[in-house]
């Protein structure tokens, strides 16, 4: 870029084109420049010293170029400056100290860069600033205590740094503030009870750090708070009942902690909630009937707890519930009518659990549902011909209970089915040739049942199949030299069958890393 030396100039606007080069350090004479807008433009190379003599500057925009190098000391010159984007560049280095001269600044952004070293304590000599953005950058060290001087501050982005230590109890000095970003961070120690100062906080993002201890139960005390998230930290000890005064609450995540204890009844309270992630904890106790509650919710994952007893009978009392993930607790009893006759699931797991229950009645027709695993319960009954119903389901996982009778061939028809396992339960009858529809398929496992005769030779139109398990059954007759046309087969058991004959020749198979023929009656060496 060139440009003619304009020195009466106020305002350039070249914002969203397509010239390309670097910055002239000529732009540094037009003096009485006020407004200096570059952004979305090719750009590289430095940001030039002499923009430090636009001492009448109040809107600086050089965001979404390819401008390299750090930023010049000399920005600091800038002392009428309001407006600060060099977002989305490749800038690097330190921010240097002299940014806190800049005490007219109402917005800076500085995300999305390479930022490194920690953030000068410099930065909370900044009065007017309403939003800081210094996300997605490398930087590092404690957060400033100083930043609690900026009492201004609406919306403060923090995340996806390194930044560790404590949050500084300071945090508590900013009365404005609505958004507080800090995840994905090194943080730790414990959140201080001033952060219950912050009654205008709408958006709390705390988690991927090492924050510890309980959590505060000021954090009830923000009675505009919409999303609380403290995912993937350390905290410990029981869930504040203090959160039950958080109304506003939508979306609620503490998973992978160490929480412990029972959830609070008070949580039903929450009747705007649309997820709540607890899953991966300690928390013991029943779940309590309160969270019926919420006829809002969407998401509940309760998973990987030590969750006892019945579940709620109204656990899908609004008809909007579509993910439920409850594996690895302690539940038990039959399934809810409530959540038989919930339409709204897509995304369900109930994997090892006690649940009991005649597996034709416990569940309905989903016409949303992708997943679900019925997998290592108590189930026991036929599989009823309804799942088939069920067009958009992908993964029916129903093993390890004491499932009975055939496989209906309305399974056959769930063209859309990617995985299918019905292992480990006491299914009878022959395999159909319908099977050869599910062509999408890329694991069918039926080990461990009592199936028999003939392996259909439709099987032999799965070529998507990764892994295939048909071990411990009664399958007999030979095995089909067809079998070499599963080209993408990595898994194959078909041990302790009753197939006979000699082993075919499985050339095709490329991609198999395991094969088990045992315990069958063939003759013969396996062919090279």
């Amino acid at each position: 870029m060139t440009c003619k030396l304009l020195p009466n100039l106020a305002y350039i606007d070249l914002s969203i084109n397509r010239f390309s080069g670097t910055i002239p350090p000529q732009f540094g004479n037009i003096s009485k420049l006020i407004y200096f807008d570059l952004s979305t433009y090719y750009l590289t190379g430095k940001i030039p010293l002499e923009l430090g003599n636009l001492r009448n500057l109040k809107t600086l925009y050089l965001d979404k170029n390819k401008l390299n190098g750090s930023i010049p000391f000399e920005i600091g010159l800038l002392t009428s400056v309001q407006d600060i984007a060099l977002s989305i560049n490749s800038l690097s280095g330190p921010i240097p100290s002299s940014i806190g001269n800049l005490t007219n600044l109402i917005n800076l952004y500085l995300d999305s860069n390479s930022f490194s070293s920690p953030l000068p304590s410099e930065i909370g000599n900044l009065p007017n600033l309403v939003e800081l953005e210094l996300n997605t950058n490398n930087l590092s060290g404690p957060i400033p205590s100083s930043i609690g001087n900026l009492t201004n501050l609406v919306n403060l982005y923090l995340y996806t740094n390194s930044f560790s230590g404590p949050l500084p109890s300071e945090i508590g000095n900013l009365p404005n503030l609505v958004e507080l970003e800090l995840n994905t961070n090194n943080l730790s120690g414990r959140i201080p009870s001033s952060i219950g100062n912050l009654t205008y906080l709408v958006k709390l993002y705390l988690y991927i750090n090492s924050f510890s201890g309980p959590l505060p139960s000021e954090i009830g005390n923000l009675p505009n708070l919409v999303e609380l998230d403290l995912t993937e930290n350390s905290f410990s000890g029981q869930i504040p009942s203090s959160f039950r005064e958080l109304k506003k609450l939508i979306l609620l995540n503490m998973f992978d902690n160490q929480l412990s204890g029972k959830i609070p009844p008070e949580i039903g309270n929450l009747k705007n909630l649309t997820g709540l992630s607890l899953h991966q904890n300690y928390l013991t106790g029943v779940i309590p009937p309160e969270l019926g509650n919420m006829e809002f919710i969407t998401n509940l994952q309760l998973a990987k707890n030590n969750f006892t007893g019945f579940l709620p009978e109204n656990i899908c009392k609004g008809g909007k519930l579509q993910k439920l993930s409850l594996d690895d607790n302690h539940f038990e009893g039959p399934i809810p009518k409530n959540l038989r006759d919930c339409k709204s699931l897509i995304r369900a797991r109930f994997i090892g659990n006690r649940f009991i229950g005649d597996l034709s009645e416990a569940f309905g027709v989903y016409p949303h549902l992708d997943f679900i695993d019925l997998s290592h319960n108590k189930f026991h009954g036929e599989i009823s011909g309804n799942w088939g119903k069920s067009r958009k389901l992908s993964a029916l996982i129903m093993s390890n209970n004491n499932i009975t009778g055939v496989i209906p061939p309305e399974i056959w028809n769930m063209t859309q089915l990617v995985e299918l396992d019905l292992s480990t339960n006491t299914l009878a009858g022959e395999l159909q040739e319908g099977i050869g529809n599910l062509t999408g398929l890329s694991k069918l496992l039926l080990n461990g049942n009592q199936l028999s005769g003939r392996v259909p030779a439709g099987l032999s139109f799965l070529t998507k199949l990764e892994s295939l398990d048909l071990s411990s059954n009664r399958f007999n007759s030979q095995i089909s030299q067809t079998f070499d046309s599963f080209t993408n087969l990595h898994h194959m058991n078909l041990s302790r069958n009753k197939f006979d004959g000699h082993i075919p020749r499985l050339t095709k198979l490329v991609q198999l890393t395991y094969l088990d023929l045992s315990f069958n009656q063939l003759d013969g060496e396996i062919p090279s």
